[in-house]
């Protein structure tokens, strides 16, 4: 009984989980949407580049928020941001144990005259004045001081530097649990978002639960409930205390009969057989006090 009673409840633990993934799932599509619309345009172009990027995170093994992230830090500043650049953003990130945002964080950088975050990836930089010298793993490049310049650099860099990595990566156990992950999450956020999904029931019942307890605390506002809620709790107070003033007087009474008869509560069970064996004597003894207390 008891190990079915575990196997149920690990059971119930499961589908917690898979629900909150889902959900989660949901919250960052509609979240990453919003970012994306100011971009982008508007929220029917921002929730297909979402579906876009969420396709790219299969084929980099790279989450699907962290491409979000990076598509509009880049596309903010100007930069190129399109999937096939992030692609290349992802391998070299892989590569070098890095984050991807961390990458772009750094391309952004570059744009704004700073190298110095490249050295994060192993990459060294010297200016040249109208051109910029870059050095990785002893191989130096001199390039043009502009972004694109850069972005051809690192593509050919990821080419011929870290060729197989995003294939060994995709090919991993995390990359795999990560794949599943996300077709669960896009499932269930298609789900949540299709018309008359689960989603418009999720938002029926948190406004119904909201406006419910919105609605219990204004009542709880009210002057006249709180007078009876004061009420209550001042009464309640008095029975208690009626209580151990009554229990007090019990107390006393049968402590004061006890020593009547001769019976002490410490001397053990040998005087609570003297007490038994003395009950009628203590009834008599008992209702004669009991009659002159009351």
């Amino acid at each position: 009984m008891e190990f079915a009673i575990k196997f149920a409840s690990e059971i119930v633990d499961g589908f917690k989980s898979i629900i909150s993934t889902g959900l989660e799932a949901s919250r960052v599509y509609e979240d990453m949407s919003a970012r994306l619309t100011p971009l982008v345009g508007d929220l029917e172009t921002a929730q297909k580049t979402f579906w876009s990027l969420n396709g790219l995170e299969d084929e980099t093994a790279t989450a699907t928020d962290k491409l979000a992230k990076a598509f509009v830090d880049l596309g903010n500043n100007g930069l190129t941001n399109s999937n096939e650049q992030l692609k290349t953003y992802a391998t070299i990130a892989h590569g070098t144990g890095r984050d991807i945002n961390t990458l772009t964080d750094a391309v952004i950088a570059f744009s704004q005259g700073s190298t110095k975050a490249l050295r994060q990836f192993g990459i060294t930089a010297k200016d040249n004045g109208d051109t910029i010298s870059l050095t990785y793993k002893g191989s130096t490049t001199e390039i043009e001081k502009n972004s694109k310049a850069l972005d051809e650099y690192l593509t050919k860099l990821a080419q011929n530097n870290f060729d197989g990595v995003l294939e060994a990566k995709l090919n991993t156990v995390s990359a795999a649990t990560g794949r599943l992950d996300n077709a669960w999450g896009t499932f269930c956020t298609r789900l949540m978002q299709s018309n008359g999904g689960f989603g418009e029931l999720i938002i029926m019942g948190n406004d119904f639960l909201a406006n419910t307890l919105n609605g219990i605390s204004e009542w709880l506002d009210d002057p006249a409930v709180i007078e009876w809620f004061h009420n209550l709790a001042k009464t309640v107070r008095e029975t208690f205390e009626g209580i151990r003033n009554a229990w007090e007087s019990v107390k006393d009474f049968f402590s004061d009969t006890l020593e009547l008869i001769g019976v002490e509560m410490k001397d053990g069970t040998g005087s609570w057989k003297l007490f038994f064996s003395n009950f009628f004597q203590f009834a008599q003894i008992g209702l004669l006090e009991l009659s002159q207390k009351v």
